[in-house]
């Protein structure tokens, strides 16, 4: 590919944790690009652009005949959308930037974020420069979804970019174990639709007193029948109903955002408002056991919104592989079977029933995944440590992984 010049155009918020986004653009995502590009050039250029500025950042932009990459990345912070970054102004300098000679390219992407933006795509480009537009996601479900990628004509990049994102919340190289305290460890500091459900199982069974766990403020007073009304159909809501007769108190292994995290208020996008403390990561050191929680429930407009396709790689699965734990995963269907394809990691069958990855009812799902860390919690000692023995190898082999991909920059596939 003859390029000359790798532009990073960050769309970002003006008060966001600059030093934090910066280290992660120039370090981890501009090398991963050029790796992934097969490009070798010195040229590179970063500006941070606020929402607000940007139709007159690119009046100002002048297009090069030299081939050049451009990666358009948004951070997203409360309301803004990525859609308003497509404002005519940017839609006819991009068109023109494409057409301007086939060797360049359009790299589109929400570093931080899962949100499927294929379908943004098709509607703001004509086909003749599609080919030359690239969509990087760490949402692992849209190629499988012809809906999210009509005849796929955006071209998907898969992403690990929360990897070194993950790793430079840790900030320490000592991932030895400690001595087991609880067999599992499980966090939501930020509660919506899955997590009440899942805590509300685990409640339901007593197995929170085995655990390690944050449980934070539920984001909305009624999210417990907001939930049970979203979920009306399912065979197990009668169950969750039962379950959600108990409270959980809030608690919170220690404070991962700087303010009382029950009463959270971020500015920029939250992700840089975290921090993870050697009492936090001990946690994931002191367990047997491993859960990678995320929310795919959410309410907007005081109505629920479900995340159905949105099987992102977060933070939360890479904590435990950097601390070398098995994991179960309280996601959308098909989380395992997508994580193997794409990136190389192993899970964890037949020392964990993953059977739950394949049901596609969200309560069925967690409530599976609940009776799996119950039979683990109930296990004899020399059970658990028979356990432990058989997916050591396990472990270890997804730590190689992400070590690998983290040594090679190689964030995208």
């Amino acid at each position: 590919m003859t390029v000359k010049n790798l532009h990073n155009i960050i769309i970002a918020h003006e008060n966001e944790h600059l030093d934090k986004l910066s280290d992660l653009i120039d370090n981890d995502f501009t090398p991963a690009l050029k790796n992934y590009f097969n490009i070798i050039t010195s040229e590179t250029n970063t500006d941070y652009v606020p929402i607000k500025d940007i139709e007159e950042y690119f009046l100002q932009r002048k297009i090069t005949k030299e081939g050049t990459i451009i990666n358009l990345a948004f951070i997203r912070a409360f309301d803004e959308k990525l859609r308003d970054v497509f404002v005519e102004t940017t839609r006819i300098y991009l068109i023109k930037f494409l057409r301007k000679n086939s060797n360049n390219k359009l790299a589109i992407s929400e570093i931080l974020e899962n949100i499927i933006y294929t379908k943004l795509i098709l509607a703001n480009f004509p086909n003749d420069v599609l080919n030359q537009i690239y969509f990087i996601t760490s949402n692992m479900d849209v190629k499988d979804q012809e809906n999210l990628n009509p005849g796929n004509l955006v071209q998907l990049i898969r992403s690990q970019m929360l990897l070194p994102y993950a790793v430079q919340l840790i900030k320490q190289p000592n991932n030895e174990k400690l001595p087991i305290e609880k067999t599992f460890q499980i966090n939501a500091n930020t509660v919506r639709g899955a997590k009440i459900s899942v805590f509300h199982m685990l409640e339901h069974f007593d197995l929170l007193k085995y655990s390690h766990y944050t449980y934070g403020k539920p984001f909305w007073d009624n999210l417990k029948d907001v939930v049970i009304e979203f979920y009306k159909d399912s065979e197990k809501v009668d169950f969750l109903k039962k379950c959600f007769e108990k409270n959980i108190v809030s608690k919170h292994i220690d404070n991962i955002y700087g303010v009382h995290p029950d009463e959270l208020f971020f500015t920029g996008n939250s992700y840089y408002n975290i921090r993870s403390s050697e009492k936090y990561c001990n946690t994931f050191k002191s367990v047997l056991l491993g859960t990678v929680l995320e929310d795919n429930l959410t309410v907007y407009d005081d109505k629920p919104f479900s995340f159905s396709v949105s099987n992102q790689t977060t933070e939360k699965l890479y904590y435990n592989i950097y601390f070398k734990n098995p994991f179960v995963v309280f996601n959308n269907a098909y989380y395992l079977k997508n994580l193997k394809l794409n990136y190389g990691y192993k899970s964890f069958s037949p020392f964990i029933d993953e059977s739950y990855d394949d049901i596609e009812d969200d309560l069925e799902r967690y409530y599976a995944g609940v009776l799996e860390i119950k039979r683990i919690c109930e296990m004899s000692e020399e059970d658990k440590l028979v356990f432990l023995k058989n997916v050591k190898p396990i472990c270890e082999h997804n730590f190689k992984v992400m070590s690998e991909t983290i040594k090679n920059k190689e964030y995208f596939k």
